[in-house]
């Protein structure tokens, strides 16, 4: 499983400051994982897309602000185990 959160800036002079902000969120299973893949877009009341990739894999991600508050508050209320928080 990779998973991840982008943040990319980029020259844009359609903005007034003159760059752009993309936010992304993405995980990468195996194809025979899809199912997993979609109860985890389930889970956040479908939003996201989800793509196959060349490489046998399925790609989960979420690109626009809305599905994005919605992971996060997910995470909010059900955080993360890391090993820096299981040794407590």
């Amino acid at each position: 499983m990779k998973g991840c959160f982008h943040i990319s800036v980029s020259n844009s002079p359609n903005h007034k400051i003159g760059y752009s902000v993309s936010l992304k969120f993405s995980l990468i299973l195996h194809y025979r994982e899809l199912f997993l893949i979609k109860l985890i877009q389930a889970e956040l009341s479908g939003v996201g897309r989800i793509d196959k990739t060349v490489e046998g894999e399925v790609r989960y991600f979420i690109s626009n602000l809305e599905g994005l508050k919605v992971l996060i508050a997910l995470l909010d209320k059900y955080p993360l185990l890391t090993r820096k928080r299981a040794r407590g």
